[in-house]
């Protein structure tokens, strides 16, 4: 027992259980099964998931209605994932950069391999399917 004030208790609740439960509920959303490869922090995480939804779903709902600090964590947390998000497509769209403007060949608008059947929208200076007066064809 450790003793504290109730708001004390609360925003450590918030920060260990709450944050504890809600991310094992999102990865159990998920279906993560084992696989022969897995690794420590990968059999934590399915530990995690069995830890948490074993408990009630009213135990975690708890957590969330007689706490104000659950609210502002889970914006917290939202903004957490936002901002990895924004830093993995920042880092990919550095490479397509890099590859498109420094050098490395540009990129086809058209795969080698497939053959268009798109009219082309600029003129072309023979028509096959018209008739040129000129050579007769």
């Amino acid at each position: 027992m450790v003793e504290m004030p109730c708001a004390d208790h609360d925003a450590h609740a918030a920060a260990t259980q709450f944050l504890t439960h809600t991310v094992g509920r999102m990865l159990a959303l998920l279906n993560l099964r084992a696989t022969p490869i897995d690794t420590k922090g990968y059999e934590t995480l399915l530990r995690l998931v069995e830890n948490t939804c074993s408990d009630s779903f009213d135990l975690y709902n708890g957590l969330f209605m007689y706490n104000k600090n659950s609210t502002e964590l889970l914006h917290r947390l939202e903004s957490a994932m936002d901002a990895v998000k924004r830093r993995l497509f920042d880092e990919l769209h550095e490479v397509l950069r890099k590859q498109l403007f420094e050098g490395s060949p540009p990129l086809n608008r058209q795969s080698p391999d497939s053959s268009s059947t798109t009219e082309s929208p600029l003129p072309t200076d023979h028509d096959p399917d018209t008739h040129d007066e000129k050579s007769g064809q």
